[in-house]
């Protein structure tokens, strides 16, 4: 008999990871390397935020823009590590699946975590943590089925002894 084995969660939870890595890594580049920095301090940008708020009728001021865009700056710094965060912990959960019911509950919290923090707009990521999860809840190796296969050997010599007494 094949012995127990965890592939399709693995390789569901990879998938997840190689897509949380790759937006990650180019939510990083962005943000970290001056790109937006470059764009935030661009003048056609200002006019068009400024024009934006015009729009929405919300009067503003130069410091209220300048604020605003620092903000903006600030709060996509902040993101980008809790996304770095939130990927490097769906790696080391990768590997915690030896442990069955330590790693569903982990990446149930994960597929919480990604749910919330991306806003649901990373919808297979999230998916295939929680598809991961259930799955490590549901799925428990037979233990049974393994020492009766182990153990063949010794069956064999118990059903023979019970041939010989009939």
């Amino acid at each position: 008999m094949q012995k127990f084995s965890r592939k399709w969660e693995k390789i569901c939870a990879w998938i997840a990871n190689i897509i949380m890595i790759l937006f990650s890594t180019l939510l990083a580049f962005v943000v970290f390397s001056g790109e937006l920095s470059d764009l935030v301090n661009s003048q056609e940008f200002k006019g068009a935020f400024e024009e934006g708020l015009r729009s929405s009728n919300r009067a503003s001021t130069n410091y209220d823009l300048n604020f605003l865009l620092s903000s903006i700056t600030t709060f996509l710094k902040i993101y980008t590590i809790i996304i770095v965060v939130i990927t490097v912990l769906a790696i080391i959960f990768s590997f915690l699946m030896k442990k069955r019911i330590l790693a569903g509950v982990l990446f149930l919290i994960l597929a919480i975590l990604t749910f919330l923090v991306t806003v649901a707009w990373l919808f297979p990521v999230y998916i295939l943590y929680l598809v991961v999860a259930i799955r490590l809840f549901i799925r428990k190796p037979n233990d049974d089925f393994n020492n009766f296969s182990n153990n063949s050997e010794d069956n064999k010599n118990i059903e023979v002894d019970k041939i010989e007494y009939i």
